[in-house]
């Protein structure tokens, strides 16, 4: 059963990244590079340790992810994200680093992983700045069914414990949050263009 349920986790990560892919190839979205960087050398370390710990199917998802993510860093640094690096998203890519440096060092394997998780976190501060200014620049299906992913990731986790659930956890508030910020900027902006449009014809 969980192995059945970690194999669609991965079919979900297909349906949401491949038309994700599309988009960027044909420059209708801007993910930041620094985001997908910083999630795919966490996946990747992830993966390691939810093989070592016991997170059976779900780390099939982790590995999905972590390919994915370095693929949209190298498109995006090649339609010109760098143009999106600001100082502050010097400041969480380091951040992100100085968390992946420490789990190097970290012998316990929850605190390792909460360190991942932390990385993680970081790396989505730079996604959320652009999108903020930019809400259009984001595929929100993408987002969207990843909440659905990582909310079945839970139930393919062969042992519970804090090790296994911080990620999948983490990162269903964390899409889900993303959404909501989307939508609210989304008909913001469009109500300041619709008043704007009527004041302009007044």
């Amino acid at each position: 059963m969980k192995e059945t349920i970690g194999l669609i986790t991965v079919g979900l990560g297909i349906i949401a990244y491949a038309p994700y892919l599309f988009d960027i190839i044909r420059r209708k979205i801007k993910p930041h590079p620094y985001s997908w960087f910083i999630w795919g050398l966490t996946a990747s370390l992830m993966f390691g340790l939810q093989i070592l710990h016991g997170g059976g199917a779900m780390s099939w998802s982790t590995l999905t992810v972590g390919i994915t993510s370095f693929v949209i860093c190298g498109l995006a640094l090649r339609n010109g994200g760098r143009r999106l690096i600001t100082r502050q998203d010097k400041v969480s890519l380091a951040a992100a680093l100085i968390a992946t440096v420490l789990w190097l060092l970290a012998n316990e394997p929850t605190l390792a992983m909460l360190l991942l998780v932390s990385a993680d976190v970081f790396g989505l501060i730079p996604s959320v700045r652009k999108t903020w200014h930019d809400p259009y620049s984001e595929a929100l299906p993408m987002w969207a069914i990843n909440v659905a992913r990582h909310g079945l990731n839970i139930f393919a986790i062969t042992s519970y414990s804090l090790l296994t659930l911080a990620d999948p956890v983490v990162w269903v508030i964390a899409n889900f949050g993303f959404c909501i910020m989307v939508l609210i900027r989304r008909i913001t902006i469009r109500k300041s263009s619709l008043q704007l449009t009527e004041e302009v014809a007044a």
